[in-house]
């Protein structure tokens, strides 16, 4: 019989046929052809596997065992056949019958890819227990991994046999941080193509390869920092995945640091800190991340913020403490600044002017205290200047003094009630000198409004008050009464409430 009736036969799943035409004739390696696609050929094999009956299959196979690996016209053997069938059984009986189960096709795929690529999972399976290797990747073909995520791309595999098909992979061993022809890992692949939800979930497995480096010298933090609008979703879960933020550009030596700091990002740099080692590393350009925040950030409010969270993360900054010191004092980044003081050695400070006078008068109050402490670190800042014992906060209030000063110094701990030899306050001060602004800085730090100096007046009461002011301390002075009246109700409230029933506490709160 011709081998088309045999075809036939095989196709129409007729297993009586194929197994009475087996008995009487051998079987042989016959291909077959057909005469509309020239050049192409395949097996009996191929023909059954097509058709999904596993019973013809074995059939076949136990009269011709060498067909178990025989070609096809792309190099396919019955095994790349029934890796695209949904039916397991299949590839069962084709490796119980020796068949190869990595052999490699034209196209430079395994059976395995193939499997991968249409999502047909229960086949996966069945290959990986057969042995299939989970990594290998034929010579110029690509890994399984790279080839699911290239169908996921595609289009042709969903993103939940894809899931599948990575949870398979990972669990047969799979190295899921291999390089591509092209030098990219599968998470690069994903990243490059905007499948956030899948990178995550790689990023989230051991041997991922979250900071290997593409092409280009990004890892897969530093591409996401590149763009246009970083997802701080994605650079915070990449970095829970162990990306760290250390990692430089082989040819800038740029960090992911030194990225958020160009643009002046605060927010970002809130999520690379806590796992930098080197927030400090240098550049190509001997630059460290602070200065670029400073010299390059589009808002120069914006970079020396950055710079100042920068600073704040701790470090040593070396030589770049003496040239951000500069840069901060040009563009009177105070907090900045504030930060640098103390990383300076004490000589450097007169030459750049850094005193508590100096900064005092340019408005510079953090950094005017950070000059304090550097002086002396030990002194009091509510201590008297004068034989009148007037403290700062006496001396300012009266002097005009910045607010920002002001406000620096009650912040760092001055105490805004310290009295001099006249029992006045700071606030007395303030409020004769009709310094509003100052009496609200003193009272949010804490000034009692209602404190009395020597001659029994509050700063209310004080003799030349202008209206404003009054009535500012008179709305500062319910606030305070109403604000001890509450203490002391709740006060009263537990001690009651330790001492009575439950029911008892309760009638009386009504």
């Amino acid at each position: 019989m011709p081998v088309a009736d045999f075809v036939k036969e095989i196709e129409a799943k007729k297993v009586t046929a194929v197994q009475t035409r087996l008995r009487k004739e051998k079987l042989g390696t016959a291909k077959v052809t057909d005469p509309k696609k020239p050049g192409t050929f395949h097996t009996l094999v191929h023909a059954a596997v097509k058709a999904g009956d596993p019973t013809i299959v074995d059939a076949l196979l136990a009269a011709e065992p060498a067909l178990a690996n025989a070609p096809d016209h792309e190099d396919c053997t019955p095994l790349h056949w029934a890796a695209r069938q949904d039916n397991a059984k299949l590839v069962e009986v084709l490796v119980k019958k020796k068949a190869k189960v990595d052999p490699v096709n034209k196209a430079k795929l395994t059976p395995l890819h193939l499997a991968l690529g249409g999502g047909r999972l229960t086949v996966v399976d069945a290959l990986l227990k057969a042995g299939a290797s989970a990594s290998a990747a034929p010579p110029g073909g690509p890994t399984p991994l790279h080839h699911a995520v290239s169908c996921l791309l595609g289009g042709t595999l969903p993103a939940e046999a894809y899931a599948g098909a990575v949870d398979r992979l990972a669990a047969a061993g799979a190295k899921l941080g291999e390089k591509d022809a092209a030098g990219l890992t599968p998470l690069h692949r994903l990243l490059a193509a905007g499948r956030s939800a899948e990178a995550l979930a790689l990023a989230g497995r051991p041997g991922c390869g979250v900071d290997e480096l593409d092409p280009t010298g990004r890892s897969a933090l530093a591409g996401a920092m590149a763009a246009d609008a970083p997802d701080l979703g994605l650079v915070q879960a990449l970095l829970a995945a162990g990306a760290s933020p250390d990692v430089q550009d082989p040819a800038s030596k740029d960090t992911p640091l030194h990225a958020a700091a160009r643009r002046g990002r605060t927010d970002l740099l809130a999520l690379l800190l806590p796992a930098a080692k080197a927030p400090h590393a240098r550049n190509a350009k001997g630059a460290c991340a602070a200065e670029l925040a400073l010299a390059e950030a589009p808002d120069a409010a914006q970079g020396a913020a950055a710079a100042e969270a920068l600073v704040a993360a701790g470090g040593e900054l070396g030589e770049a403490a003496l040239g951000l010191a500069r840069a901060a004092l040009a563009k009177k980044a105070d907090g900045l600044l504030a930060k640098l003081v103390p990383q300076l050695k004490p000589s450097a400070l007169p030459a750049l002017g850094l005193d508590f006078k100096a900064m005092a008068a340019a408005g510079l109050g953090r950094t005017a205290v950070a000059c304090l402490r550097a002086a002396d670190p030990k002194a009091s800042l509510s201590a008297p200047l004068d034989s009148e014992g007037n403290t700062r906060l006496h001396a300012l209030a009266q002097e005009g003094g910045s607010v920002e000063v002001i406000s620096a110094l009650v912040e760092a701990g001055a105490d805004p009630n310290a009295p001099n030899k006249e029992a006045d306050t700071p606030l007395h001060v303030a409020a004769r000198a009709d310094r509003i602004e100052v009496c609200r800085v003193l009272v949010d730090g804490g000034a009692d409004v209602t404190r009395r100096n020597s001659k029994n007046r509050t700063p209310k009461t004080q003799l030349k008050i202008t209206d404003a002011i009054k009535d500012y301390l008179g709305e500062a002075e319910e606030a305070q009464r109403a604000a001890k009246e509450a203490k002391k109700s709740a006060l009263w409230d537990d001690k009651m409430k330790a001492t009575q029933t439950e029911s008892a506490f309760g009638l009386r709160v009504m």
